[in-house]
């Protein structure tokens, strides 16, 4: 507020006289003695009288002294209390001021009060004249309103381009831009090239409002430079089809870098038909020491990655990039993908593709949530170890011991040569090869490529792969016969449960035949199969849908044999196969993750009617469970049989 002081002699001795926003004004006709503080630091000192004795402090805008007589002089005691450096302009709380001292008279954007601190003129609206207003100057671009060249540089205010983005400063103030911010709306197009080159608003991400934001539409937008998808950005339907460009379904991809803990996964993509852009819609994260659970998964590589989208979509391709020299003791055709079922606490094995050639493991799923690679034989065989002890609370029926015997009947003929080719690998450890002389091997290979193969190298493919994994977690008494066929029989191993005998024949596969008789090679099959035992038999065929098969098979013993077709082909299997296989109680499965098949091996059975277990804690979890249950990550559930809490943080175990 303004202070007003009138009268005759006017004494300030050791007092103050304040007024931060206003003016102070002494008039008499006498004398003023002034020996404390004047203080109105945005506002006018007048003093209006014949005989002024100045011996205090005076801090003001703007000083006025109209008198006959006037005395100045310094005061060290004043000038110690107050100090000698004037306070920093401070306009917090200008709210509580009254209405009036608010006011911008010449409406630039400055309040008036303002104006006084950086003495422009409350009555110019642009005091220097650059077409900038003073309000604008101070306020955004945080020049003098009183130099058309602030910095000197030869540029005015108004041309000056702050954020190089091809707009300058005075049309940052047309457009209502930030001037600090290339792009204002953050839609991936610069303010400049918005309002000079394509129309669009630049304080707008969506100007058309058709979902797309304007940097993703145009010839120059993120979905035609990517995938050639052409949308104008100042129509929102550009093909006139009556659907918005941003619904419009357009196939897309996202590839997002990694640094996984073990440094297996380097990089994670996905690939899918859905509306707007994928990049801003589906986020990758990973939840390594964010979710307990799936960061703990038994045999994981990498990390466990949780997928989200904001949009809907029918399916999509998830793929992650893979350094096999990080593997260690994993092999990457046993990758597998799970997917982590949050609300039924389980995990489920995706159908997954493995391309070794780019190194990627593969799956399509219709929902996004955590996905996890695993070395599937490391994750079966945790399970099998598991369930061998929980199948020992199954009692009240008959046991008995049964081994189950696997006999596999190998398809060689032409058409695998498209449905499972082979390749080669050169493996320390096969053959022969050693540390020491593969880098030899290597060099010499070029020479007689057939021969290295043949005598050096592990030949492999599906149907090698299946072989291997049955007999790797097979029953210590289960045992295995390898019998490869094309128009008749190429060999037969006869049963073994070992290995390197097996291996002999499991390298005999091939894709030379002329056809796949499977009629002839089941008679050779059943060769020392033991009819009527309580083992059990599974006459296994490794092969595609071109295998030639009569319903003659079916006048062999079945009772305790099953006949299983697992298709390495591209086309299902036709139903007179379909119907074979049910007629002996096996099956047929047109992909080759048949974990119920490969990880199923013999020892005791047991015929129950009822689940019974010790509990000896009384906590509802049987003593057996507690010591060699899993949790749903295939971790060990690990409690004490012997106490209902543990971990002694007053939550029972159960």
């Amino acid at each position: 507020m303004n202070i007003n002081i009138t009268g005759e002699v006017k004494n300030a001795n050791n007092s103050v006289v304040y007024s931060k926003y206003g003016n102070i004004t002494i008039e008499n006709t006498s004398t003023t003695n002034i020996n404390g503080l004047i203080y109105c630091p945005l506002g006018t000192l007048s003093i209006n009288s014949p005989n002024v004795n100045l011996n205090g402090v005076i801090i003001a805008d703007k000083i006025i002294i109209n008198g006959s007589c006037v005395n100045v002089n310094s005061s060290d005691d004043i000038a110690r209390f107050v100090g000698t450096v004037s306070e920093a302009y401070d306009f917090s709380g200008l709210e509580y001021l009254p209405e009036d001292w608010l006011g911008d008279t010449d409406e630039d954007g400055l309040f008036d009060i303002y104006e006084k601190v950086f003495d422009s003129d409350p009555l110019d609206a642009d005091t220097d004249d650059d077409g900038l207003p003073d309000g604008y100057e101070v306020l955004k671009l945080f020049t003098d309103p009183l130099e058309i060249d602030s910095n000197d540089n030869g540029i005015s205010d108004a041309d000056e381009d702050f954020d190089s983005d091809d707009l300058n400063n005075i049309g940052e103030f047309n457009y209502q831009t930030d001037p600090y911010n290339p792009d204002t709306d953050s839609d991936g197009f610069s303010d400049g090239f918005e309002v000079m080159e394509i129309g669009t608003v630049p304080t707008n991400p969506d100007t058309d409002d058709d979902k797309l934001l304007d940097g993703e539409e145009s010839y120059y937008g993120a979905l035609y430079t990517k995938y050639g998808y052409y949308f104008d950005p100042l129509n929102p339907d550009t093909d006139g089809d009556g659907i918005l460009d941003g619904d419009e379904l357009l196939n897309q991809s996202i590839q997002q870098d990694v640094d996984t803990n073990d440094e297996v996964i380097y990089s994670v993509s996905v690939n899918m038909e859905t509306n707007e852009n994928i990049e801003r819609n589906v986020t990758i994260t990973s939840m390594f020491d964010v979710d307990s659970i799936t960061s703990n998964t038994y045999g994981m590589v990498g990390e466990p990655f949780e997928f989200k989208s904001k949009t809907n979509f029918e399916s999509a391709t998830i793929s992650f990039k893979i350094d096999q020299s990080k593997l260690g003791d994993s092999e990457f055709d046993n990758l597998v993908i799970l997917w982590y079922n949050e609300s039924e606490q389980t995990f489920e094995e995706m159908p997954t593709t493995r391309d070794y050639v780019n190194s990627t493991v593969s799956t399509t799923t219709t929902h996004f949530s955590q996905y996890i690679v695993v070395d599937s034989v490391k994750w079966y065989q945790n399970w099998e170890n598991s369930l061998r002890w929980l199948r020992t609370m199954w009692i009240g029926g008959t046991t008995y011991s049964r081994d189950i015997h696997t006999i596999f009947l190998v398809d060689c003929s032409s058409s695998m040569a498209s449905s499972d080719a082979i390749r080669y690998s050169l493996e320390v450890g096969y053959n022969g090869v050693t540390e020491d002389n593969i880098e030899a091997i290597r060099q010499d290979m070029p020479g007689d490529i057939p021969y290295y193969q043949e005598h050096y190298m592990r030949r492999l493919c599906d149907r090698t792969q299946i072989i291997e994994n049955v007999i790797n977690y097979k029953g210590s008494n289960d045992l295995i016969k390898v019998i490869p066929f094309s128009d008749s029989v190429i060999n037969d191993s006869g049963f073994s449960g070992n290995y390197s005998w097996l291996k002999t024949y499991i390298q005999m596969v091939n894709n030379n035949g002329n056809h796949a008789n499977l009629d002839s090679a089941l008679s050779t099959a059943f060769n020392n199969v033991v009819l009527d035992s309580v083992d059990k038999y599974r006459f296994v065929v490794l092969t595609d849908n071109n295998v030639n098969v009569s319903d003659n098979v079916l006048n062999h013993n079945w009772n305790n044999s099953d006949l299983i077709f697992i298709n390495l082909g591209n086309t299902p299997f036709r139903n007179q196969i379909i119907n074979i296989a049910s007629e002996t109680g096996g099956s047929t499965y047109d992909a080759i993750n048949a974990y119920e098949l490969t990880y199923e091996s013999g020892g005791f059975l047991y015929t129950p009617e009822q689940f019974v277990g010790e509990d000896s804690d009384g906590d509802g979890i049987p003593d057996i469970v507690e010591l060699y249950g899993l949790r749903p990550n295939g971790q060990p559930i690990n409690t004490n049989p012997y106490s209902q809490d543990s971990d002694g943080d007053n939550i029972p175990d159960n």
